[in-house]
């Protein structure tokens, strides 16, 4: 991951709190240090994984700067994200009014399954609070 980061952030380990796939975005779970897939538009993404990991297992997460993200559907570049509402940890073009943005595209994406670079600052909570 190390050649996809060029602003000095490295990962941070987290404990997987189940499947985690590459390149998926995440967020925190319940339990203290540990992460679990996005799965919802309003779920607030702390960074991306840089390597898959099963539950239990150490996950290192890019918690800033350009991270690889896998597209749900195609993206145009430049698209502000959030994460899909599957539970699949992927993102797609951020929509509605609850959406929770996870990036901004840095490379189009053109099916679901693709990656692409993403640039991430996050977490960012712009939905609405208390309404």
């Amino acid at each position: 991951m190390a050649d996809s980061n060029h602003v000095g952030v490295s990962p941070i380990n987290f404990k997987a709190g189940g499947t985690i796939g590459i390149n998926t975005a995440v967020k925190l779970d319940s339990t203290e240090n540990q992460v679990v897939v996005t799965s919802a538009i309003t779920d607030v993404c702390i960074g991306f994984a840089t390597q898959s990991a099963v539950s239990g297992d150490s996950v290192p997460v890019q918690i800033f700067g350009k991270a690889k993200a896998v597209a749900s559907a195609a993206i145009s570049l430049a698209a502000q994200l959030m994460p899909t509402a599957s539970g699949s940890g992927k993102v797609s073009t951020a929509a509605g009014a609850t959406a929770i943005s996870c990036g901004v595209a840095l490379q189009a994406a053109g099916a679901d399954g693709d990656t692409i670079e993403v640039l991430f600052a996050g977490p960012v909570v712009n939905a609405p609070a208390n309404s």
